[in-house]
């Protein structure tokens, strides 16, 4: 799983900048919605970033959360999508919403929103969030009320997440006689899990897939 952000969190200046896979176990088998808390949305990259410095800071001193800000990722009414604990333990998500003995905050991803309930997510926003979900490859997406007594994420979000618009219908798989030769390309990373297996290649780049099997010079001698 790899979802792509624009700015790092030595980039909007974290308290305590974490790489992935350091801080906690995560398994994520969902995504939780939240907003930022009781105010409006923030407008701009700057005050985007003076938004989670200041949560930043509540988790970390005033809450005495280690881990300081506690979702993975977040996304501003810019677009722009900021890693905040990126692939490790999150700290927003409390309880087992699915009874099966795990904290959400082991396996579930928490995405914020920059805004809050004075505020109203942009479009921008809209397909940020819908992107990462996407990159996560995960289905079963959720809102923060949802897991416990709160109005958290509001129902701007609450809509966005009833309307599923990052699902895809199943996605084609090649037909049988083709597997074997599939599944060593998947294999070789010389294609993904969402390459149309019956895409119309251009000429070009037939010839140059077979120049560089060296099947060219073969046939020329």
């Amino acid at each position: 799983m790899a979802i792509s952000y624009d700015y790092s969190q030595h980039d909007w200046g974290a308290i305590r900048p974490m790489a992935d896979g350091t801080y906690g176990t995560m398994n994520p088998d969902k995504v939780v919605i939240h907003w930022g808390g009781g105010g409006p949305a923030a407008e701009g990259h700057a005050e985007e970033v003076a938004f989670l410095r200041s949560w930043d800071h509540f988790h970390y001193y005033t809450k005495g959360w280690d881990g300081g800000l506690a979702y993975n990722y977040g996304v501003g009414n810019t677009g722009l999508v900021y890693r905040l604990r990126g692939m490790n333990q999150s700290g927003a998500t409390s309880g087992d919403f699915d009874g099966d003995g795990i904290p959400e905050n082991k396996e579930a991803l928490a995405f914020l929103w920059i805004g809050g309930l004075k505020g109203k997510p942009s479009e921008a926003a809209y397909q940020s969030m819908e992107r990462i979900i996407r990159e996560s490859g995960l289905d079963n997406i959720t809102g923060h009320l949802e897991h416990k007594a709160t109005a958290c994420p509001g129902p701007e979000w609450m809509h966005f997440i009833a309307e599923e618009s990052w699902v895809e219908p199943p996605w084609p798989q090649p037909a049988s006689w083709a597997l074997p030769a599939w599944n060593k390309a998947l294999a070789l990373g010389s294609i993904n899990e969402r390459t149309f297996p019956t895409d119309l290649m251009e000429k070009q780049a037939f010839f140059v897939f077979l120049d560089r099997l060296g099947l060219l010079d073969l046939l020329a001698q």
